[in-house]
């Protein structure tokens, strides 16, 4: 087996990242008067990518970089984890802007 295989991927930590940029383009959308204040489909968008998808992501990179502990020539790349932790964190606060502005949109709605 080449060694080219036999290292973690770098794949989850790259579509965290651009999870993440998105999210955060997301929330300046209102910010920046590209959208409405009442456009909800933004923080519904960006609330599914934030924490959901990163926390998903940083749990399959977490199984595939455990999933081959019986072999010994496969590479562990545990920076790829950590910043995939970092950004689930970062998630966590761009999560909260989303949200605060969902609610208020439906508190002047409903």
């Amino acid at each position: 087996m080449s060694d080219k295989n036999n290292k973690a991927k770098a794949w989850p930590l790259w579509a965290g990242i651009a999870v993440t940029v998105f999210s955060v383009v997301l929330a300046l959308l209102p910010i920046l008067k590209l959208v409405t204040n009442t456009a909800w489909f933004t923080s519904v968008i960006g609330w599914a990518l934030t924490p959901v998808l990163t926390f998903i992501l940083f749990g399959y990179d977490y199984y595939l970089q455990n999933k081959a502990t019986n072999s010994v020539n496969f590479r562990r790349r545990p920076e790829f984890g950590k910043a995939l932790m970092v950004l689930a964190y970062i998630s966590i606060a761009i999560c909260i802007v989303h949200v605060w502005r969902f609610a208020s949109i439906l508190s002047v709605v409903g």
